[in-house]
C-alpha cells in the first residue's frame, strides 16, 4: 500500500511541477511574450527563442488555413514546402536577432500591437463563429538601450495564442 501511495506522490509532484511549467512560466499575453523575447535576447539564449516559437502542429492547424484562404499560398499539397521555408526564414531572422542584441539590456517601453488577421469566412452567409485563438501581426517594440537612446523594432513577425498561451510565430529582423 505503501509503495502504490509513494508512486502517487511522485507522479502527482511531477504533474504539479508540469502544470507550473506550463503556467507559471509560459507567456500569457503579448506583453509577457515580447519581455520573454527580450529576456532572452539579453541571455543570448537561443533554446529559449526557439521554445517560444510554434510548432508544426500549431502552423498547420492556425496559420496554414489562414494563408491558404487569403490566397498567400496554394493548397494543402504545399504545407511541408511552405513550413520549410517559413521555418528557415523564421530561423534565419532569429539568428540576425541574436546577432544584432545579444547580451544588451533592452528595456520594452511601449508595444504597438497591429490588428487581429481576419480569416475570411468560405461562405459569404455564414456568421462568424467565436475564434478559439487568436493570431496577431508582429507589434512594434520601442525599447530603451542602457545608454538610454530608444529605437522601434520588430522581434517578432507574428503571435498566436491558443489555450491561453501566446507563442510566436515568426521572429523578424526589422529596425524602423
Amino acid at each position: 500500500m505503501s509503495n502504490m501511495f509513494a508512486r502517487t506522490s511522485k507522479l502527482s509532484a511531477a504533474f504539479g511541477w508540469f502544470v507550473s511549467l506550463m503556467f507559471g512560466q509560459a507567456p500569457t499575453s503579448p506583453v509577457d511574450l515580447i519581455g520573454k523575447v527580450t529576456s532572452a535576447l539579453e541571455g543570448r539564449d537561443q533554446e529559449a527563442l526557439a521554445t517560444l516559437t510554434i510548432t508544426k502542429a500549431e502552423f498547420k492547424e492556425y496559420v496554414w488555413p489562414t494563408l491558404v484562404l487569403t490566397r498567400l499560398t496554394g493548397d494543402e499539397k504545399d504545407l511541408d514546402r511552405f513550413y520549410s521555408q517559413y521555418r528557415t526564414e523564421s530561423d534565419a531572422a532569429m539568428a540576425s536577432l541574436l546577432q544584432h542584441y545579444a547580451g544588451q539590456k533592452l528595456r520594452v517601453v511601449r508595444i504597438a500591437i497591429l490588428t487581429d488577421r481576419v480569416v475570411p469566412s468560405k461562405k459569404k452567409k455564414e456568421k462568424p463563429t467565436p475564434q478559439r485563438y487568436e493570431l496577431l501581426g508582429g507589434p512594434n517594440v520601442t525599447v530603451r538601450h542602457e545608454d538610454g537612446h530608444e529605437e522601434v523594432i520588430r522581434l517578432v513577425g507574428g503571435m498566436l495564442q491558443h489555450d491561453g498561451i501566446w507563442h510566436v510565430t515568426t521572429y523578424e529582423m526589422a529596425p524602423n
